[in-house]
């Protein structure tokens, strides 16, 4: 942790000089401050992560926000989020427990197959991490320009950057279904991410890349404002952030297991593409949900539930945390 600390009190002194025009002697002092009140405790003696930087600095620009967004999902998916959404995607389409859904993956293609579709979700993440924090971050400045709570301001950012990502999302998240789903049948063994694109949109046009966008636009919108503002109910209406770093990842611990309560949600879309996939027509969000439930009552609906809340904790502490100790 101590480790940890230095890098975060590098990076806040680092933004800061980062954006000192001409060398200003003013925000240079920021930033030995940030440097020089940083413990393991807390940053700064309000105990309130960057905010010592980010109180006298004008808000990032949409450039380095797009970067910071993109670079800041890959890293998310490459250290473990790429392999939790095959565990996710594996279980919800089996029905097979998580450590069988991992013996399977390995199976197929030893350690390698957790990560497999890394380059197209890397593209993927990208795209979807840039508009992510480029949207959240202006909708929350807004938010808080017309007096909303904190909390209020993050809900709207979380929906905001949510429903931007959908855009992207839908048409990456049925071909990652479709790799997994056709994986071990007949005729898809070498199937890949043009493979799968081609195939669709020769059998149902570009449209048909977004089936299943209602549920999309659903997941994520629930999702990101549950993470971001679950999270800003910890750092600040239980005061975890005066806790310093470990207090903002427990934050985010919350956020993101507070976001799985659309898990329903999650089921629909992942059934729904597997469907499409196979070429089987897609039926109504209601009508997959009435033969989910009827096939396995609640628990169905929360299929694949504990991979999701492990990914949802990992991506919220990237795309959630980490902007908040920069103050964005």
């Amino acid at each position: 942790m101590r480790t940890i600390s230095i890098i975060s009190s590098f990076l806040l002194a680092v933004g800061a000089s980062a954006r000192t025009p001409n060398h200003d002697p003013n925000m240079s002092r920021i930033a030995a401050d940030a440097v020089r009140n940083i413990r393991f405790g807390g940053i700064g003696r309000g105990g309130s992560t960057g905010a010592a930087v980010s109180a006298a600095m004008k808000p990032p620009s949409v450039a380095r926000n797009l970067m910071r967004g993109a670079l800041l999902r890959i890293a998310s998916d490459i250290s473990g989020g790429t392999p939790l959404e095959n565990i996710k995607t594996r279980v919800t389409i089996t029905k097979l427990n998580m450590p069988n859904a991992v013996k399977e993956l390995m199976e197929d293609g030893g350690v390698p197959q957790l990560w497999a579709g890394t380059p197209s979700r890397t593209i993927e993440g990208a795209l979807i991490g840039a508009m992510f924090l480029v949207t959240s971050a202006f909708t929350k400045k807004q938010a808080l320009a017309l007096g909303a709570s904190k909390t209020t301001a993050s809900l709207a950012a979380g929906v905001a950057g949510g429903v931007a990502q959908a855009i992207v999302m839908t048409p990456a998240g049925l071909i990652f279904t479709s790799l997994n789903a056709n994986r071990s049948r007949p005729g898809y063994e070498n199937d890949n991410f043009l493979s799968v694109t081609n195939r669709i949109v020769r059998e149902k046009g570009i449209t048909g890349l977004f089936a299943g966008g209602q549920a999309m636009g659903m997941r994520q919108a629930t999702n990101w404002a549950s993470r971001a503002g679950f999270t800003e109910i910890a750092r600040t209406g239980l005061g975890m952030s005066k806790f310093g770093m470990l207090g903002e990842i427990g934050s985010g611990v919350i956020g993101g297991l507070g976001s799985c309560w659309n898990t329903p949600i999650e089921t629909v879309r992942v059934v729904m593409h597997k469907d499409v996939s196979a070429g089987i027509p897609a039926k109504s969000y209601g009508g997959y949900a009435q033969s989910i439930y009827e096939d396995g009552g609640v628990p169905a609906l929360f299929r694949g539930v504990t991979p999701r809340g492990i990914q949802a904790i990992w991506q919220t502490v990237f795309l959630v945390v980490v902007p908040n100790m920069l103050g964005i």
